[in-house]
């Protein structure tokens, strides 16, 4: 099983946001010991999604720099995405999430 962890220092290279299905998805290419693996971050029932950054400049990359969740009383989770350092990153709130690893066949397909 694949968990958070995983992405930890990873570069987010797409983002999937389906307002009428309530799901979100971030693509998540890592490097690690000289090996490639890209994950597809699927969050469904999404009640809340927020992005914050202090800054309005661009970035040349978005580097997930952590990534942590809680589970609240009621049963969904809220995951907290750092990107460069705090407060710059997203917040989803779902009633779940899923980490698959994708091959190269499914590079470019979305959500």
């Amino acid at each position: 099983m694949i968990g958070i962890d995983e992405l930890w220092g990873g570069t987010i290279s797409g983002v999937d946001l389906n307002l009428a299905e309530h799901r979100c998805a971030f693509v998540v290419d890592t490097l690690t010991a000289g090996v490639r693996q890209v994950y597809r971050l699927t969050f469904t029932g999404v009640t809340s999604f927020s992005f914050s950054d202090e800054l309005s400049d661009s970035w040349a990359y978005v580097e997930l720099t952590e990534i942590r969740t809680n589970s609240t009383l009621s049963g969904q989770t809220v995951t907290d995405l750092v990107f460069w350092n705090e407060p710059a990153g997203c917040q989803v709130v779902a009633a779940g999430l899923s980490i698959e690893a994708l091959k190269e066949d499914d590079l470019g397909k979305s959500g």
